[in-house]
């Protein structure tokens, strides 16, 4: 078999490309098979190239719709790692309560599973925004809810967390979601099927060895889950992505 690409989300190898090419490395040698990384250069790239990819790291929303529309199959998921979504307003805003989202322009990062999961997380209380401002990164809507005192939105948990102190006085956080359901996933091209139960066997093993527990820790990550249909069938519900 010729060599299989794996496709990661750029918000995973934007930082820190190389714990990537680590770990492919250590995959290649788990596997007896040749496999290289293909890293995308933002959001547009990488949606342009996933239904090409030999396997996929892929968000949340991302492997619904890879699942979904091109057949690909689940292999394993992050222990740690979840999505989940901040719900924030500027720092001077006296109103603290969510019922401000109602009827409100909407400010967070255009495509991404945060601003999808804050949606349908308001549906259920009753609450729909006017609008949704999307943005092409999550600093940006920092920044545009530093200028306006009324504004609300969402951030990545994920992002929130490394905020720098000065940035996180800027806003105050109203909400934060705590499902431990929403994780990425690491899906195989319908194509190599038969390598998807020897890819999902080695990341599984991976904390099990000495060398497997570096790559992990470089990627930030505790562990491998086991995925199914089953649950992106459930993410997709979710997630409402039809």
């Amino acid at each position: 078999m010729s060599k299989l690409k794996l496709l990661v989300s750029p918000a995973d190898t934007a930082n820190n490309s190389e714990r990537w090419y680590e770990f492919v490395v250590y995959l290649s040698r788990k596997l007896d098979q040749a496999v290289g990384l293909d890293t995308a250069f933002d959001k547009d790239d990488f949606h342009s190239r996933m239904h090409q990819a030999d396997l996929v790291f892929a968000t949340p929303q991302e492997a619904v719709l890879l699942h979904q529309k091109a057949g690909y199959v689940p292999t394993c998921r992050p222990q740690n790692q979840a999505e989940e979504v901040v719900f924030v307003t500027h720092s001077e805003n006296p109103d603290n309560s969510l019922s401000q989202f109602n009827g409100a322009d909407v400010i967070t990062a255009k495509n991404t599973t945060p601003t999808r999961l804050g949606l349908t997380l308001l549906a259920k209380k009753g609450i729909k925004p006017a609008s949704v401002n999307g943005k092409n990164a999550w600093m940006h809507v920092i920044k545009a809810m530093q200028n306006d005192t009324s504004a609300c939105g969402f951030l990545s948990k994920n992002f929130y967390d490394e905020l720098n102190p000065l940035s996180r006085d800027s806003i105050q956080v109203l909400g934060t979601s705590k499902l431990n359901r929403v994780y990425p996933q690491m899906l195989v091209k319908s194509q190599h099927q038969d390598v998807a139960d020897g890819i999902a066997m080695t990341l599984l093993s991976m904390s099990e060895c000495d060398k497997g527990k570096q790559v992990l820790e470089k990627l930030g990550m505790s562990g491998w889950t086991e995925s199914s249909s089953n649950e992106l069938q459930q993410l997709g519900q979710l997630l409402r992505i039809a």
